[in-house]
């Protein structure tokens, strides 16, 4: 998962799968390959639709009977993406990362 936050006005993005980190900075930039991003908001955006659907099952517990499958709202199993604001919050912040990152790319070329 690609995560990210600013510290000391240093935009920090971290890979968790491949254990490194970019820092964009005046002085040293290093860019992620853009179809590596894109891929890991894909999974996570066909993820989120899998729940919605009810393709994946979500454990839950029902007055200590034990686990059993969530069941969701009539309405939402015939929507294909049913997009929460962290959801869409994510999805704006990749796109945003992907825009920094393009601008600076086109600075320095």
């Amino acid at each position: 998962m690609l995560r990210s936050h600013l510290d000391n006005n240093k935009l920090h993005l971290t890979d968790d799968k491949h254990n490194r980190t970019k820092v964009n900075s005046t002085k040293q930039v290093k860019y992620y390959q853009l179809k590596f991003d894109i891929q890991i908001l894909r999974n996570e955006i066909n993820y989120k639709n899998r729940i919605a659907m009810g393709l994946v099952s979500v454990p839950a517990s029902t007055d200590g009977v034990g686990p059993e499958l969530a069941y969701k709202a009539l309405e939402s199993q015939f929507r294909f993406s049913w997009l929460t604001a962290n959801d869409a919050f994510f999805i704006i912040e990749v796109l945003w990362v992907q825009i920094v990152i393009s601008v600076s790319v086109r600075k320095f070329n």
